[in-house]
């Protein structure tokens, strides 16, 4: 997650959105009727979910002729023009493309927040959240699909994931484009970001400190990298713009769009179908051959809830009849990030002055390039706090140069408390940049579960942040060498300043760059990743923490699978983005092959 908030006052969203309306082209339109088809009774496979994975299963099992029913709970995409143009996907929290989810109130974080809560956004819309996110590219270290592998998730080592890494994508990389781990003939298209007057800065200064330069996507990042997005020509390249809608005219392929699955459909321990919502009527439709849930780690889990699987004690609480006691909803995971801002003594930055200029919003609008052809972000550091050679990364920073600005204070879906917000806008200055701190591997864990049967209700979302001490501890130390930075040459050359976020009674009363003082500062201002995943863990059949096996069936239930970052059995090391659209690629083969069908790679 990127601050883009921070690049215009909130107060000017709406005028922006408007005049971007008036001066862009017409968006592109789906094929006339192509949502209307009426459904069958039956198809070989229903896809639940038309997001980041679901895109993907359902694109790439109707490629051989298989009949492929795509449930979509949301509207198309392409109803706000917005997801398409790179920058502006900070302005679709709270729209109806997002499901908009908030936490209970946090027992160890979130202290600076109004009611103590996270705000969740997921993407309600053909290309899920892929629709709606920072579009940070970062597969993860080798060691983090090693874990995996060594926990019991057979077939899910590094070099079992990195052929559908590379079947994914086009990476079209300026500094590391020849290297043979990287894909060339994928549908995602994976670029650089443009250097801004920034990088040079902090490339130096990381080099100061023995950073190299490096590909954000090496199989063990230590060092810094220019930020890289999947963006296709000045347009986000998602999965469902980028696999879906080329597949869209395929006779055996048929999306429903605004079908909201309530619950899976068996004979005895077999699923056979769906229930769903549709145009305020309830529709069944069945499978000959699988049911697959993509439906997201708080969608696909609160099905699997609502259908009797799940933890067998939490379903007897809501009366449903167990079906499968298994963990539904456990060991959920998020990356926490805590955000630093540095003064600097010129403008090198993207702020409210230079942002949203008439120079700019033509050069896109004619050249699809400039500031909104963009993520926002600048560069990211993977780096080990303990210089552990034998492990992956433990944390990123990811530098972005927008000001700390009125806009980032008073983010609603950040929700600071208003004595926070007042003391805070007295700090913000328009040359300036910030840098996202995340710890690669919390051990914090929390879980979801439901508050009623009734399938629109939104479950219960716990995410239980720092709630182990090993997580402040990590953090601790990125804060240190986080600022390691500011004694470098070329971080001073820029007078490169923290500013200081304490403010009575948060934080101020403690003394100053403490260990006590910073668990204070994380306990307050951390904030949400948004990499959730693991409510639908993956591991052996005899792992009482799983819900899936390795190849992703739910145990205990024939014909039904899950296919999303809610499978993940521990997080990655980056952003979900690649991962999960890799597991999709996986998940795909993994089904042909159980159905005797052949693979397929793109060339």
């Amino acid at each position: 997650m990127f601050p883009g908030e921070a690049l215009v006052n909130i107060s000017s969203i709406a005028s922006l959105a408007n005049f971007l309306n008036l001066v862009l082209p017409p968006r592109p339109a789906d094929p006339p009727g192509i949502f209307e088809t009426p459904i069958s009774p039956i198809y070989d496979y229903i896809v639940v979910g038309a997001g980041s994975a679901g895109s993907i299963v359902a694109t790439r099992l109707s490629e051989d002729g298989a009949t492929v029913l795509l449930l979509e709970a949301g509207g198309t995409d392409l109803d706000d023009e917005r997801t398409q143009i790179p920058l502006m996907w900070f302005f679709l929290k709270g729209t109806a493309t997002d499901w908009g989810y908030w936490t209970v109130p946090q027992k160890f974080s979130h202290r600076a927040m109004k009611n103590e809560k996270s705000y969740w956004a997921r993407g309600k819309m053909i290309g899920g959240t892929s629709a709606m996110n920072a579009m940070g590219f970062v597969r993860g270290s080798r060691f983090d699909f090693e874990q995996w592998k060594r926990e019991g998730a057979t077939g899910w080592g590094y070099d079992d994931v990195l052929p559908y890494f590379k079947n994914l994508e086009n990476a079209t990389l300026t500094d590391f484009g020849n290297f043979e781990t990287r894909g060339k003939f994928g549908p995602i298209v994976v670029k650089q970001g443009s250097a801004t007057p920034l990088s040079f800065f902090h490339q130096k200064a990381a080099a100061e400190i023995n950073l190299p330069v490096i590909d954000c996507s090496d199989q063990n990042p230590r060092g810094i990298c220019v930020t890289q997005s999947n963006i296709k020509n000045g347009i986000r390249c998602n999965s469902g713009i980028c696999y879906l809608r080329p597949a869209l005219e395929r006779q055996n392929l048929q999306v429903s769009l605004r079908s909201h699955v309530t619950k899976i459909l068996f004979r005895k321990n077999k699923a056979v179908g769906v229930e769903f919502l549709k145009d305020n009527q309830t529709m069944r439709v069945f499978a000959k051959k699988e049911v697959i849930l993509s439906a997201g780690v708080i969608g696909s889990a609160q099905i699997l809830l609502l259908s009797g699987i799940g933890p067998s004690d939490h379903l007897r609480q809501m009366n449903i009849n167990v079906k499968s006691d298994l963990p539904v909803g456990k060991h959920m995971q998020d990356h926490l990030e805590l955000f630093l801002q540095y003064n600097i003594n010129m403008s090198l930055n993207t702020n409210s002055e230079n942002f949203a200029t008439p120079k700019q919003i033509l050069n896109y609008v004619f050249n699809k390039k400039g500031i909104f052809s963009g993520s926002g972000g600048d560069v990211d550091v993977f780096t080990h706090t303990c210089q552990k050679m034998d492990e992956g990364p433990n944390i990123q920073l990811t530098i972005i140069p927008t000001a700390y600005e009125k806009g980032a204070v008073e983010d609603p879906f950040l929700s600071l408390k208003e004595e926070v917000v007042k003391e805070h806008l007295k700090r913000v200055n328009s040359n300036s940049f910030q840098v996202i701190l995340y710890i690669l591997k919390p051990k914090s864990k929390g879980y979801m579960e439901l508050v009623s049967t009734n399938p629109m209700d939104y479950p219960l979302l716990d995410p239980n942040y720092l709630a182990h001490p090993d997580d402040v501890n990590t953090f601790i130390k990125g804060i240190r060498f986080t600022r390691r930075l500011e004694k470098t040459n070329a971080w001073k050359s820029i007078n490169a300043t923290y500013i200081r976020h304490d403010t009575p009674n948060h934080c101020s009363e403690i003394e100053y760059d403490s260990d006590d003082y910073w668990e204070c500062m994380l306990r307050h201002f951390t904030r949400r990743g948004d990499h959730q995943i693991g409510t639908c863990r993956m591991g052996s059949v005899n792992d009482p923490s799983s819900v899936v096996d390795p190849r992703l069936r739910v145990k205990g239930i024939s014909n039904l699978r899950v296919v999303d970052a809610s499978v993940m059995r521990t997080l990655t090391s980056g952003n979900i983005n690649a991962p999960v659209m890799m597991i999709a690629e996986k998940a795909s083969d993994i089904i042909k092959q159980d159905n005797n069908r052949v693979h397929y790679q793109y060339k």
